[in-house]
């Protein structure tokens, strides 16, 4: 397998619709340090299985990319009627034109979901109404008489598709009443938004209920206000401000500081893009790979891994990052200053954000931040400092600010923000969206921003729970 592509995947894994279809995202960035041609190609996963002809990639599956270029590749999946309920499984792999037998790169694999085919509706006998009707007129009398009152609980449906919700309720032994849509900025389209009577209220067998399904966020809920100053546009390229290190510019002793551990001094060894080594007085080790100014890989403490992220400044004498994607980590040359901020979280990759704002594609060279949004009609250009990023949007003509915080949970990578202040903006890597999703703050600078012991213990692998420091009165 090459190198040539760097891809992602903006989900793990696609539920098919009750129609049996659905699409999966992928990134594709260009790593192999020149201009390449590349053309996607499906398989499954084991190879060769029937399921091969479920898979297709929307718009051209040849494309050309420039250096450091990334690429959207939206993959739909159609599975046949006859198909057995279960997972399938696939991934998206990169071939790159002009080196068909060794420039293959692998994507990761992604599960398809295929759900039970839904039950035929019959067409019920109008002329046996009246029957049925004396009978649980009848049946109904018995019941009150023999066992009283028939109370159940509301169930609670709301973000389920529209044929899991039905089910749902009439298994609680209630009645489907009326179906509406209305818009909704929380609620997905196409999935239930509310109901009436709501989750978790008692009421009575049998008795209909109202099911909303949402068509999304209003139109007005996207950033679409009028611009008032000039703000520069940011392109989509992976281009950095600082240019590409020297061969071996990692190598060395670097004095280190991070959050919870004692990383103190470190010293590393380049082989080409190959860096490891050790800090933490012996405890610790560093494996990873360099890609343009970043070195990304696996890091060890007294047994417990974990991942890291480390960005190299245009003077080569110091970097800033993180491990764990959140926790703050840096590093500088004997006899130079710690860099400020030491901390940048890691914001590169696909997002999924809240109606009308996502996916988002990031891209991250240090403390600069930028990409796509709404697919790829909204740019982003922003400013990470320890946990947080803030700058600015632009979309049709129309610009204005953004503010990003990363939720620390063990659920996976999350935001809250806001646009314009006022506005929510949240999205995620893994898990769901954050509860709330609007957040703002009067000012960011860039400095870096207090984590408490707290919430690190929310953003630690478990692993590394036994090295939180003891908080003192």
């Amino acid at each position: 397998m090459s190198n040539e592509f760097t891809i992602t995947a903006a989900s793990n894994s696609v539920q098919l619709s009750a129609n049996r279809q659905g699409s999966a995202a992928y990134t594709v960035f260009n790593a192999s340090g020149r201009p390449i041609t590349g053309r996607a190609v499906l398989e499954t996963v084991p190879r060769g299985e029937a399921h091969t002809a479920w898979f297709s990639v929307t718009g051209a599956g040849e494309r050309p990319f420039v250096i450091g270029a990334a690429e959207q590749f939206t993959v739909n999946v159609t599975a046949p009627a006859d198909a057995a309920p279960g997972s399938y499984t696939f991934r998206l792999k990169m071939v790159d034109v002009a080196n068909t037998d060794e420039g293959v790169s692998d994507g990761p694999t992604v599960t398809v979901v295929v759900p039970p085919p839904p039950p035929p509706r019959r067409k019920f006998p109008i002329w046996i109404i009246p029957i049925i009707v004396g009978v649980l007129v009848v049946v109904t009398i018995l019941i009150v008489l023999l066992s009283g009152s028939g109370a159940v609980t509301m169930p609670n449906v709301v973000g389920l598709p529209e044929a899991d919700a039905e089910a749902t309720l009439v298994a609680s032994d209630l009645e489907i009443g009326s179906i509406q849509r209305e818009p909704s900025d929380v609620i997905a389209a196409d999935l239930v938004a509310r109901t009436e009577p709501e989750a978790d209220a008692e009421t009575e067998k049998s008795t209909p209920v109202s099911v909303f399904i949402s068509d999304g966020a209003l139109a007005t809920s996207t950033p679409t206000p009028a611009p008032d100053t000039p703000t520069p546009t940011p392109t989509n390229t992976l281009e950095p401000d600082t240019p590409t290190p020297d061969p071996g510019a990692w190598g060395g002793t670097w004095t280190t500081f991070c959050d919870v551990l004692d990383c103190a001094d470190m010293t590393l060894t380049q082989v080409g893009d190959r860096v490891n080594g050790t800090f933490g007085n012996g405890l610790g080790t560093i494996d990873g790979i360099v890609q343009g100014n970043r070195l990304s890989g696996t890091m060890s403490y007294s047994g417990a891994t974990s991942s890291f992220d480390f960005w190299l400044d245009a003077s080569g004498l110091a970097w800033r990052g993180n491990w764990n994607h959140v926790i703050t980590w840096c590093g500088y040359r004997p006899g130079q200053s710690q860099p400020s901020p030491c901390g940048v979280a890691s914001w590169y990759g696909t997002w999924q954000a809240n109606a009308g704002l996502g996916p988002m594609t990031l891209f991250q060279d240090g403390q600069r931040v930028f990409g796509t949004y709404a697919g790829t009609d909204g740019r982003i250009e922003a400013s990470a400092s320890g946990t947080s990023l803030g700058g600015n949007w632009l979309r049709g003509g129309n610009q204005g600010t953004i503010q990003f915080f990363l939720v620390l949970t063990a659920s996976g990578q999350q935001f809250q923000g806001n646009w314009n202040a006022e506005n929510a903006w949240c999205g995620f890597q893994a898990g769901s969206l954050p509860n709330p999703c609007h957040k703002k703050q009067d000012r960011l600078t860039i400095t870096d921003f207090a984590v408490p012991i707290t919430e690190l213990e929310f953003a630690l692998p478990d692993n590394f729970l036994r090295f939180m420091p003891t908080p003192t009165p």
